[in-house]
């Protein structure tokens, strides 16, 4: 976006910013009127505001959530939870770091490195292809 190279720092910036999606149902920086260059233009200038009245929508964000999210999406990236400056050392140890958060105590981090993990709920499918669990205008 700015002409700089990245590191790993802007995959813990992605995933809070999936997190923030999925707990508001929408982006944290996109531009109301949905233009791309205002969207970038917010991701560089921008401090994201968690929304209001998300409980109406099902939507919502505790207190673990809200500090989770905003230490992933420090702008700058040494200053990001999961970043090599924070952690020390590089890669799996980054990786602790965010996985330890608070947010995630009551996670099975054994049983996820496994893949043993029962998800809450599986979708029934009608086929490989099947999207019916999409929403269509999103």
């Amino acid at each position: 976006m700015i002409g700089k190279g990245h590191n790993r720092e802007v995959d813990w910036w992605a995933f809070g910013v999936l997190i923030f999606e999925m707990a508001a149902c929408s982006t944290p920086f996109e531009d109301k009127k949905r233009k791309p260059d205002a969207t970038l233009r917010n991701i560089l200038k921008q401090a994201f505001i968690f929304p209001r009245g998300t409980e109406l929508s099902g939507c919502s964000f505790d207190d673990e959530n809200r500090r989770l999210i905003s230490a992933l999406l420090q702008k700058d990236p040494s200053e990001r939870l999961g970043s090599s400056f924070v952690a020390t050392g590089a890669g799996s140890r980054q990786q602790e770091q965010v996985l330890h958060h608070p947010y995630f105590k009551s996670l099975n981090l054994e049983a996820l490195k496994s893949r043993k993990l029962t998800p809450p709920w599986l979708p029934e499918l009608s086929g490989k292809t099947d999207a019916s669990h999409f929403d269509p205008s999103a």
